[in-house]
């Protein structure tokens, strides 16, 4: 069921909804010209769905590499991989944890 946020009133669905309304796709040009400037003064976390580690990791690997800027946590969602996987996913730099499906 969808609830419409000016029916609950809720202060923290209507702040979450206009969060998602406020979201933007950018090209890594866009990205690396504009918006990594901001990152770099105020910090900033990336969070992925990438449907599947097997199929999509090193695609997400070679796109975060073309980013100018570094995040200090990235969250990645749906990898469908176990723990002992963990090893075989890896991203320079930082500390993987993964939890099994």
């Amino acid at each position: 069921a969808v609830v419409s946020t000016q029916s609950t009133g809720d202060p923290l669905i209507i702040k979450m909804s206009q969060t998602l309304e406020l979201c933007n796709a950018y090209s890594t040009m866009e990205f690396n010209t504009t918006i990594s400037e901001k990152l770099l003064s105020t910090g900033g976390t990336l969070f992925m769905n990438i449907d599947g580690n097997k199929s999509n990791f090193d695609h997400f690997n070679v796109e975060l590499s073309r980013l100018s800027n570094s995040f200090p946590v990235i969250g990645i969602a749906e990898t469908n991989i176990d723990q002992e996987e963990n090893p075989v996913y890896s991203l320079d730099g930082y500390t993987s944890f993964y939890q099994s499906k």
